[in-house]
């Protein structure tokens, strides 16, 4: 607004000739009156109220949501002296006052809707004239270093709403001691928690249609003018209730005549009260079923209704059994039937509802209700038992379901689906009985968080657990995928299982367990298994502790490093198996001690070498002393690759769990033996032996397809029929070091760039190899490029004979088998005659010989023969 400036204004003029003294005095006085009228104007405009600060006057009256931190709809009548908050919220800048009446006498803030008043630094409202907050909504007032209300020498009513007020200072606070600031309230609520006092430093109450409902025995004290216990200003909570009842039982209204025995109403049985206080509606073995069309308990306007349920209690109405349009807890030790004729056991008019510690049985049309597509009805279930059945829906229309301590337990999959608003399966609402129930526990906790039937399906909602865990109650398996829990609490431990007997932690991908305490603590057998692997590690405690139980490790990798790392308790039967897995431990004062049992299936202590388990000890040991440092257990393997992966007691029974290896094949490690049945192996090297003696048994059409060789022998190697072995192979089709390969009665197809090739070994100047080839009664083929049979120190040929080339001969020079002084490409090697269908024409007829109906030809006479049909010198005979 312009400010009007005298010498400004005189020294603005024209020049010209000299003004009389009376024309100057005129002039003066006429600008003079012009200030004092422009300075009426502003402080006419100027309403007394600041809002952050900001004056509220006639530019901005009636939308004051322009005002810095100001949201929601905030507006000032001066006709009636009335600022109205509705939905608004004032958030404090600076160490301004949020509202601050300072001239406004009688002054009214009227609630409409939800408001919210926060400031950190400032006070929350200050009043410095007569002030009147009234409803008909809420406010709520949030201070953290300054008072949330401020009233100084000044009266201030509270009226028709209600008000909450947390703050880190003060609550309510008359400023100067003063007779004048008297806080009345009326008909309100009015709730207060302040750490350095509720409400405190000023004149009186008047409490009109209320009273102080929380704690008990608080009074206003003259000597420290105060609301007081005892002399002590009341800190932290304090409430003043209005005694609004606002219920009816069985169709008649809870009044102050009736409320301390409700019984009197008709259809009304056992102890039925109300307290207007608490506004607690008791049921003790209580029965409501009136005989005509009505509502059981109707909570038309008590907000924050709390129905105590005490033994056996029912009601049995043709309406809903309970009808809450505002908020309401139905709470205690006891049960409550609800059955319905025509409507709802408990049904939600946009209202919340909270059912805890009691077990309610709701039966209706529908079960539990609200109102389609409302917001505001949400049902909490905390630590209770609730069955709900309607043939219309047992739990639907509500806008949210909260289960605190509780769980969906029937039907099997049954959740709250927002979109259908109420409990459903498979995207159905449930027609059926559903079940609420209260958590069960299953003796686990994950960084210290019992797991129970509400968060075992997903663990990562526990704080510090990332990645997917998650709990199948009925198998016992607890699944890590790509976890990790943190616990940095201290002595916090990271999964303890106290009461679970049998439980298996199943590992898939890395998965990480990080803590103060120890990181994994069992009470009860425990199995690590799965595919993954776990790392373990914390502070300076037992990392992996048994406590006088068994722990299994199987089939996967697991890593410890801590000043301990598997330790049992002082108590016995502490016992650790590792079966077909790996364990890396890494132990500054102990890697695996106060164990009674070790037991290592498939696998032994690989490091440091000559560890072994000390049952006097009760730990791993070397040279008489537990080891510290590193100890790693390995699976055992047999010395055999197949299709690059080791032969170990887990997969040798069935090679086909190995990646490229398809059809029939095993591993007995006792014979040392790989029989194939119609198998395919592929890989870098099919099969790579670093045992003395392997033996492959063929059944069938068997295939080796190999990106380097087929065969790698650095012991003997015996190929064994009936059945037939293809080899395809970039490099050798079998190399053999220093070993001799034998084909026995097998059929050998090999397409190489070398077919059996050897290495030769010489120590110094001696030939220490035993490499050659032995063919036994077997049909061979070779196709090679630098060499069907190279590199080897002799083929030996029993019962067969080599058909292409005729005339190859082995070449102990050149250690090749070879033809017109090259090595042989091509090889075919055949069984040597002793079929009917193999015999030559140049052998004379009579000297054929006695063959049975097979084809096998028989080294026995005729008198020794049993009786049957056989072929003597080409001749078919019978023998009786």
């Amino acid at each position: 607004m312009r400010q009007f400036n005298l010498t400004d204004s005189l020294s603005s003029e024209k020049a010209g000739p000299p003004l009389p003294r009376r024309c100057i005095w005129m002039r003066m006085a006429l600008v003079i009156l012009l200030a004092v009228f422009a300075v009426a104007t502003m402080q006419a405009a100027d309403y007394g109220i600041r809002i952050n600060g900001y004056s509220v006057w006639e530019k901005n009256c009636n939308d004051l949501s322009g005002i810095k931190g100001v949201t929601g709809s905030v507006k000032y009548d001066p006709a009636t002296k009335t600022l109205t908050l509705e939905n608004a919220t004032i958030t404090g800048i600076g160490d301004e006052r949020c509202l601050f009446n300072s001239e406004c006498e009688g002054l009214r803030i009227v609630l409409k809707g939800s408001n919210r008043i926060v400031n950190n630094e400032g006070v929350g409202m200050e009043f410095r004239s007569a002030t009147t907050i009234c409803g008909p909504g809420t406010l709520d007032i949030r201070a953290k270093k300054k008072e949330a209300i401020l009233f100084i020498y000044v009266p201030l009513t509270i009226e028709d709403c209600e008000i909450t007020i947390n703050s880190e200072n003060t609550g309510i606070v008359g400023g100067f001691i003063s007779e004048k600031s008297v806080l009345t309230v009326r008909n309100s609520r009015v709730d207060v928690n302040a750490k350095n006092g509720c409400v405190v430093y000023f004149g009186g109450i008047v409490l009109e249609d209320c009273a102080i409902v929380q704690p008990k025995g608080v009074v206003f004290d003259k000597g420290c003018m105060s609301l007081a216990i005892d002399g002590e200003i009341v800190k932290g909570r304090l409430v003043i209730g209005k005694p609004n009842y606002a219920i009816s039982v069985a169709g008649v209204a809870v009044t102050k005549d009736n409320c301390n025995d409700l019984s009197v109403i008709d259809g009304v049985s056992g102890i039925v009260k109300y307290d207007g206080i608490t506004r607690t509606l008791t049921l003790e073995n209580a029965t409501i079923a009136p005989g005509k069309s009505t509502v059981g308990i109707f909570n038309a306007d008590c907000n924050d209704l709390t129905i105590n349920v005490i033994g056996e209690n029912s009601i049995s109405v043709a309406l809903a059994c309970i009808w809450a349009e505002k908020a309401t807890t139905i709470s205690g030790s006891g049960k409550l039937n609800l059955k319905s004729n025509v409507q709802d056991g408990i049904h939600l008019q946009q209202a919340p509802v909270t059912i805890e510690n009691c077990s309610i049985y709701a039966e209706g049309t529908y079960g539990i209700k609200g109102v389609a597509n409302e917001s505001g009805q949400v049902v909490t279930v905390r630590n209770a038992y609730v069955e709900a059945y309607g043939k219309s829906g047992s739990v639907c229309q509500i806008s949210g379901l909260v289960l605190d301590g509780s769980y969906v337990s029937a039907p099997e999959n049954a959740a709250f689906d927002p979109v259908l608003q109420g409990i459903a399966v498979d995207g159905f609402l449930v027609k059926t009985n559903v079940v609420i129930a209260p958590d069960e526990k299953y003796g686990i906790m994950v960084n210290e968080v019992n797991v129970t039937s509400s968060n075992c399906k997903d663990l990562s909602v526990i704080d510090g657990v990332t990645g997917k865990v998650s709990f199948n109650p009925k198998t016992k398996v607890l699944i890590l995928d790509g976890a990790t829990i943190i616990n940095n609490k201290l002595f916090g431990s990271g999964i303890i299982n106290s009461a679970c007997e049998g439980l298996t932690i199943w590992l898939e991908g890395n998965n990480r367990i990080t803590s103060d305490g120890g990181a994994l603590v069992m009470d009860k057998p425990t199995t690590i298994s799965g595919t993954g692997k776990l790392d373990l590690s914390c502070r300076d405690v037992y990392c992996v502790s048994i406590r006088g139980t068994a722990l299994t490790i199987e089939d996967c990798e697991v890593a410890v490093k801590s000043k301990w790392c598997i330790c049992g308790s002082d108590a016995q039967n502490n016992s650790l198996t590792v079966r077909d897995a790996v364990v890396r431990v890494e132990g500054e004062n102990g890697a695996i001690i106060n164990i009674d049992a070790l037991v290592l299936e498939g696998c032994g202590v690989t490091e440091p070498v000559g560890a072994k388990f000390d049952a006097a000890l009760r730990g791993v040991a070397l040279d008489g002393a537990l080891v510290k440092g590193k100890v790693v257990i390995g699976p055992v393997t047999y010395g055999v690759n197949v299709a690059g992966v080791a032969l170990t007691g887990k997969n040798c029974g069935d090679l086909s769990v190995i990646p490229g290896v398809e059809g029939m094949a095993s591993f007995d490690p006792a014979t040392n033996t790989i029989s194939l049945g119609n198998a395919t192996i592929t890989g870098n090297v099919a099969v790579n032996s670093m045992i003395p003696d392997l033996k492959i048994m063929l059944i069938g059409e068997n295939n080796f397809i190999s990106s380097d060789k087929g065969i790698c022998t650095i012991g003997a190697l015996t190929v064994l029929g009936p059945g037939t072995l293809n080899i395809k192979a970039k490099n050798d089709g079998i190399m053999t070091v220093a070993s001799p390969v034998v084909i026995d009665g097998a059929k050998v197809s090999i397409n190489a760039e070398m077919g059996v090739a050897g290495a030769k070994c010489i120590v110094g100047d001696a030939d220490v190899g035993d490499e050659r080839l032995v063919v036994r009664k077997a049909d061979v083929e070779i196709t090679s490029v630098l060499g069907a049979v190279p590199a080897i120190g002799d083929v030996q040929l029993d019962g067969c004979h080599i058909t292409e080339p005729v005339g190859a001969a082995f070449d102990s020079a050149m250690r090749a088998l070879v033809f017109e002084g090259k090595p042989v490409e091509k090889l075919v090697i055949r069984p040597d005659a002793d079929g009917i269908h193999d015999i030559t024409a140049d052998i004379p007829e009579s000297r054929r010989g006695t063959f049975n109906m097979q084809g096998v030809k028989l080294d026995v006479d005729w008198d020794s023969l049993p009786a049957g049909i056989y072929i003597v010198d080409g001749v078919k005979k019978v023998k009786f």
